[in-house]
């Protein structure tokens, strides 16, 4: 199903094996982040159904997205998220943790470095 979901922390029960060994050629990267979404792409040697697991570090909720058809290119936009916020997500049946922040509310100043 394509969409937002929850779910509870090991109840997902794919197996989980390294990125190389998923065939994932290129990715992930982010694209188009603003205040409550970002994209999230890569790209695998083989058709496969996409899914993202993602949370706030220290958060019980989890959510996830998923693809309702097999690619090899992943694209999918994560909406909902909070203004600001840190988020960890894992590209499913991989071991690898990555992380993104949603851009800060519009009009707040915040420490920037360039």
């Amino acid at each position: 199903m394509f969409g937002r979901r929850t779910y509870s922390p090991g109840a997902h029960s794919a197996e989980k094996t390294p990125a190389a060994e998923q065939g994932i050629l290129r990715g992930p990267y982010l694209q188009n982040a603003c205040e409550d979404a970002i994209s999230i792409r890569w790209r695998q040697s083989a058709p496969t159904p996409g899914r993202i697991d993602y949370w706030q570090p220290g958060s019980d909720k989890h959510f996830f997205m998923q693809e309702p058809l097999p690619t090899t290119e992943h694209s999918m936009r994560l909406s909902q998220l909070e203004p600001g916020q840190r988020y960890l997500y894992k590209i499913a049946g991989t071991d690898v943790t990555h992380e993104f922040r949603t851009l800060p509310p519009a009009h707040v100043a915040v420490p920037t470095r360039v």
